[in-house]
């Protein structure tokens, strides 16, 4: 399969400039639900992955994943604002872009994950040589569906966009998902509980200010991993 290819998502064509206008447009809408005060609802998916302490949950699963270099004055400025809002701080050295997700939780059998790790290491042998890097654009912080923080992003060019998600289309085959990859690195995860009025007020004020840098992703680093709570991943 040529990664240069015109991208089909999900049975749809995609051009690059309506993705991108799309994904920059649901980026604007968290923050603006974030500063309008809307009704924050605690997702079940966040109960199971952090406790009411704040300590990440054992929750297992397996993705693929391209390593960055992490955002910490990012990290730093968010665990500054709102310290008491946020899980445990993400170690840094487990920042990445998932390039997607395959099983978490319950349907993580032993079986299933062995299946996809490897079908996943066919595709990426396959992979190898095609492409070393693509370049992502930054958008903004956002709050992603009142789980996490993440930095947003794009691919830079049309060329970044096809490779991307021509590549994410291959993952599709092992584990299919409803929805279409919004490249991203997560900074931190909520507590399950709503903000007060002044966490709210802090975080919306802190993300809203944030800049991340582009990134580079090297596409040889790609790789499929296991995780076993939020914070521990290991690369196979």
């Amino acid at each position: 399969m040529s990664l240069l290819r015109d991208v089909v998502l999900k049975g749809q064509p995609r051009r690059f400039d309506e993705y991108c206008a799309t994904v920059r447009s649901e980026e604007e809408g968290a923050l603006a639900w974030l500063a309008g005060g809307g009704d924050w609802s605690v997702p079940e998916g966040l109960r199971a992955k952090v406790g009411v302490d704040g300590r990440f949950l054992p929750f297992i699963g397996d993705t693929v994943v391209v390593p960055v270099e992490p955002l910490t004055d990012l990290q730093n400025q968010l665990h500054q604002a709102v310290p008491q809002f946020l899980a445990e701080r993400l170690d840094p050295a487990e920042f990445h872009v998932t390039v997607h997700d395959l099983l978490a939780g319950p349907a993580a059998t032993a079986d299933r994950m062995e299946e996809n790790r490897a079908r996943c290491q066919s595709i990426l042998d396959g992979l190898r040589g095609q492409v070393e890097t693509i370049r992502l654009a930054p958008l903004r912080v956002y709050p992603s569906v009142n789980v996490s923080v993440v930095a947003g992003y794009v691919p830079e060019t049309d060329r970044d966009f096809r490779i991307l998600m021509n590549a994410y289309n291959l993952f599709d085959d092992v584990v299919y998902l409803p929805h279409w990859l919004r490249p991203h690195v997560t900074l931190g995860y909520f507590v399950p509980r709503p903000p007060d009025v002044v966490e709210r007020a802090r975080l919306w004020q802190t993300i809203h200010e944030m800049r991340p840098p582009a990134l580079t992703l090297d596409l040889r680093r790609m790789c499929y991993q296991r995780f076993t709570d939020m914070n521990h991943y290991a690369t196979l």
